[in-house]
């Protein structure tokens, strides 16, 4: 599978490798079953100049939905998941496709990222860059 994204003009892409017993993207998708990647927070970011995460990278793969008891915490389809605690329990932050970011500390945040990389509840700027997506499959 090859993953890209475009900000202002910039493409990257990355590939990213599964298993042999996924039959189609849908399948994938379709239970929201939680299903790891190992691409790593380098990876992710190498899509989006400038992106980042919260300091503790939590969670990569497909259909990362919210923790328990937090409706106010990121969620994303595919991509990764990032929290100012250690215990990854409020996940502000994700790089990723089709994200919902929302804040624990208070600040506004969007409703809906489709694709790119959202970050709130930092020691420093928070972040908002919207991508163009691609997703390739064979």
């Amino acid at each position: 599978m090859c993953l890209g994204m475009a900000v202002n003009d910039k493409l990257r892409f990355v590939m990213l490798s599964l298993t042999d017993t996924v039959s189609s993207l849908y399948k994938l998708m379709e239970d929201e079953k939680y299903l790891r990647t190992r691409l790593g927070a380098d990876k992710w970011k190498s899509l989006i100049e400038n992106s980042s995460l919260q300091i503790h990278e939590c969670k990569e793969g497909f259909n990362l939905q919210r923790v328990k008891f937090c409706e106010t915490c990121s969620r994303v389809r595919l991509g990764m998941t990032g929290d100012e605690w250690a215990n990854c329990k409020s996940p502000d932050s994700f790089i990723g496709f089709g994200g919902q970011g929302s804040s624990t500390c208070g600040t506004p945040t969007p409703e809906l990222v489709s694709c790119g990389n959202l970050v709130r509840c930092r020691d420093h700027e928070d972040k908002e860059i919207r991508a163009f997506g691609y997703i390739f499959v064979r």
